[in-house]
């Protein structure tokens, strides 16, 4: 078969095929083939010109999101397993964005406890990451790391903020129950939880 006819239209280019296929491709795609009008295709070369257009465009996806937030390896194995990527493209993209350091877990799971660090605990963090797909071992590096403050002054301060928007008429059990629930949904741990309670209660 033969390449037909050949135009460009909106960034792409149209090729119509003399068996009656039609393509649209990437204008990397038909440079990277050399294809104009009358080139001969074989099944093998037309094989590849598709595979090389799902990873162009793959590739073109991912550079537009990751204008907008970083992603973890898994999250962008996820997004490209939904367009229905082939497993095989898909791992060579996650090598290529690794080795670019567009996809970096270990900076992703720093920076995200760093951001968040001031308003949740690390069992909040730690569960987050790991929905994300961050391997425990890289969190643990990156809470290492990190910047954050000290797990029970956040504690501390977390809980007078919200003492101050309770009720001065509550009673101290029922002060203590919603504290304790607050600072759970916070991500701090129960041992943590017991003792700032005590001691903003106290005061």
């Amino acid at each position: 078969m033969e390449i037909k006819k050949i135009k460009e239209h909106d960034g792409y280019y149209k090729v119509w095929l003399t068996n009656g296929e039609e393509m649209k491709l990437l204008p990397e795609v038909v440079k990277k083939y050399d294809l104009t009008e009358g080139k001969e295709i074989t099944p093998e070369l037309l094989s590849e010109i598709k595979r090389s257009e799902s990873y162009e465009e793959a590739r073109r996806y991912l550079l537009r999101i990751f204008e907008y937030r970083p992603y973890t390896e898994s999250e962008v194995k996820q997004k490209l397993e939904r367009r229905g990527i082939d497993p095989e493209i898909i791992k060579q993209l996650i090598t290529q964005f690794k080795q670019s350091g567009l996809i970096d877990d270990y900076k992703f799971a720093k920076d995200w406890i760093e951001t968040r660090g001031f308003r949740f605990g690390v069992y909040r963090l730690r569960s987050e990451l790991l929905r994300k797909g961050v391997a425990p071992e890289i969190i643990d590096k990156a809470l290492t790391d990190a910047e954050i403050p000290d797990p029970y002054e956040l504690a501390r301060r977390l809980a007078m903020r919200r003492l101050k928007q309770l009720p001065a008429s509550l009673p101290t059990d029922k002060k203590a129950r919603r504290l304790m629930a607050f600072l759970a949904r916070r991500g701090i741990n129960y041992e943590t939880i017991v003792e700032v309670i005590k001691e903003v209660l106290s005061k």
